[in-house]
């Protein structure tokens, strides 16, 4: 999944958290746990704090997640690290011999120059020691103080070579930071790969899992559910509701019908709707009258007359006799997604 994905999931599940929290508390933390699992390995780590963040919220008392939280504030330090050991090495370009030397020996060196020098063991003594505690090796620090025993810049001659062997093992010292820093890395970012895949499995089982005999909606037919609507907001919502109803029945299989502006492929319209036994038809408001969701309506009359949830905008039509309807307002609050989540259970008990 692309990052795009992840937050689109994450947006549907919230929604279905806020209408039915006790049944979609476990999808919706799967989800946040996700988005931010792939953040980190985006380094976006804002973005993963964010959500680890609202886990616990949600559940205080989950350590992992807490733990998780953590680890994020690790993964930005690796990376603001890595970012200062190729600065460190830009800088040591600067100090070659030929401004290091003194070109008379009655003259002292520049201030400057000395002052940069001093500021540049500075930083990387301090860099040394933020790897050191990334990476969990002392001896990074031990190693650092014999470098900067190999030249002292208070000294009054200093030979090429020597200057030259001492930038050199200070380049290689910086190559050996940076690998162990990109394993500790890696292996970090292995574990959020292995924790995502957990996750993944664990909504495969309960996408996968067989319906269970004891389910309290054990008498709802296991069928297919025509969704026949004419505006994406609408299909948007009633997915949401879907989702939350699917925790617990297991069943939901849908054949969506959209309501174009033209009568075509009518045979084609015909056979989806032979394939299904429940529906939900949306009709469109007063102003928008579509010939196509009264055709779904009077194929769906026919075959299953019992088992279809009209949806409407303005006003029911008083000729229309069904059993089950809901007004639409073109979006839905809590208490309007708990009552069409109702609506919905109640036309899928109908198996007659």
């Amino acid at each position: 999944m692309e990052i795009k994905d992840f937050a689109k999931a994450v947006v549907l599940y919230k929604r279905a958290y806020q209408l039915d929290p006790n049944r979609m508390r476990e999808d919706y933390v799967r989800a946040l746990q996700s988005y931010g699992l792939e953040s980190i390995e985006q380094q976006d780590f804002e973005r993963a704090k964010e959500q680890f963040e609202l886990i616990l919220r949600i559940q205080p008392d989950s350590m992992l997640d807490r733990n998780q939280l953590k680890e994020i504030e690790s993964y930005r330090k690796i990376k603001e690290l890595k970012i200062k050991l190729e600065e460190i090495k830009q800088k040591l370009d600067y100090f070659d011999f030929n401004n290091f030397a003194i070109k008379r020996i009655i003259t002292s060196y520049p201030y400057k120059f000395r002052s940069d020098f001093e500021h540049f063991k500075k930083e990387l003594h301090s860099v040394v020691i933020e790897a050191s505690n990334i990476v969990s090796n002392s001896e990074l620090i031990h190693e650092f103080k014999e470098i900067e025993k190999a030249i002292d810049i208070r000294l009054v001659a200093i030979r090429k070579r020597d200057f030259d062997n001492w930038q050199e093992t200070v380049i290689a010292f910086i190559n050996v930071i940076e690998i162990e820093v990109n394993s500790e890395e890696q292996r970090k970012l292995k574990i959020v790969e292995e924790r995502q895949k957990q996750i993944d499995s664990e909504s495969s089982r309960k996408l996968d899992r067989p319906p269970r005999e004891d389910n309290e909606h054990s008498e709802i037919l296991y069928s297919k559910i025509l969704i026949s609507f004419y505006d994406d907001s609408f299909y948007d919502d009633i997915q949401i509701v879907l989702e939350t109803v699917s925790y617990d029945i297991d069943i939901l299989e849908y054949r969506l019908l959209k309501q174009s502006d033209r009568l075509e492929a009518i045979d084609s319209r015909i056979e989806s709707i032979k394939q299904c036994n429940y529906a939900i038809i949306c009709l469109p408001p007063n102003d928008r009258v579509n010939p196509l969701a009264y055709f779904d309506l009077g194929i769906c009359m026919e075959r299953f007359s019992n088992r279809i949830l009209l949806i409407y905008e303005d006003e029911l039509p008083d000729n229309l006799n069904v059993e089950l309807s809901f007004q639409y307002l073109r979006s839905l609050d809590f208490k309007g997604g708990q009552e069409l989540t109702k609506l919905v259970i109640n036309m899928l008990r109908n198996s007659e």
